[in-house]
């Protein structure tokens, strides 16, 4: 019975982190022009983590944050900022296989603010602090295709380990049943 429950635990540790494999998107923009200070020859790049694809033929519209957003990182130049220290505006439209075709994001904190738009009449990267700013006007960035985010390798290692000893353990009892018979 206790190989039993081992063997469903080691299973459903497994599938848990199969399962809770986020999927990231990544913006890589292009070069401010102008960019001033921190943000002279600097671009715009962001990742953002989902627990899942995004669907097909589908809008994300004024979602503070959306609802299967689970972390992001955004930069230019010096200005980082992340789920834990920023807030954020998003608008994302993907295609007929998923990808982000159509975007507006805007990531603010008390060091500054980024946002992107694109593509469009109206697209644009920019970014500011409370001294400086940079921008690109009219020459969007480009979208990554939707990767899974590897699993850390320490759970198929515990996976594995955790089988292992099972088996030794059956093999131990079967022994000693055995050798009593």
């Amino acid at each position: 019975m206790k190989r039993i429950i081992i063997a469903v635990f080691g299973l459903a540790l497994m599938q848990a982190g199969a399962a809770a494999s986020p999927v990231h998107y990544t913006y890589t923009g292009n070069p401010f022009t102008p960019g001033y200070g921190p943000f002279a020859g600097a671009s715009i790049t962001a990742t953002l983590y989902f627990s899942s694809a995004l669907p097909d033929n589908d809008t994300y519209s004024n979602l503070i944050p959306p609802p299967t957003l689970v972390s992001y990182t955004v930069s230019a130049g010096s200005l980082t900022m992340t789920n834990s220290d920023s807030s954020i505006v998003l608008s994302l439209d993907t295609n007929a296989m998923g990808a982000i075709d159509s975007w507006g994001m805007q990531f603010n904190n008390s060091s500054g603010l980024i946002s992107s738009s694109g593509p469009g009449v109206e697209s644009e990267d920019s970014a500011s602090n409370s001294m400086t700013y940079g921008n690109n006007t009219d020459d969007p960035g480009t979208w990554s295709p939707a990767e899974a985010t590897p699993l850390p390798a320490a759970l198929p290692l515990f996976a594995s380990v955790l089988g292992g000893l099972s088996l030794f353990g059956w093999w131990r009892e079967r022994k000693a049943r055995a050798a009593v018979a």
